[in-house]
């Protein structure tokens, strides 16, 4: 099914990692959600011990250096209306920062 935009945000923890878990539905016509469509985006199952499994690529370990996260406001500069696609984490000077995709 195609026209998905994010709908809900929530972190889990799964095999003592926190996941930034999505929740999606299809876009309808003006601005509408098909809520027979809305469900949670499955979280891949992975341990840090896995062989194929990086820290700075698939996770970040936190620190008592480094264990800040920021969770900004979510908003579009230009004042144009627009949907969130996609979210991930980056690390920026030692904290996580949430980063959107957005249409």
């Amino acid at each position: 099914m195609a026209n998905k935009v994010v709908t809900g945000v929530r972190f889990v923890k799964k095999n003592r990692i926190f996941h930034l878990q999505i929740q999606q539905g299809q876009l309808l016509p003006r601005g509408a959600i098909n809520e027979s469509t809305v469900e949670w985006v499955p979280i891949d199952d992975f341990k840090i011990t896995d062989p194929d499994v990086c820290d700075g690529v698939d996770y970040h370990s936190l620190s008592h250096q480094e264990r800040g996260i920021d969770l900004d406001e979510i908003s579009t500069l230009d004042g144009q209306a627009s949907v969130v696609t996609g979210l991930r984490l980056r690390v920026l000077s030692g904290r996580l920062n949430l980063i959107t995709t957005k249409q």
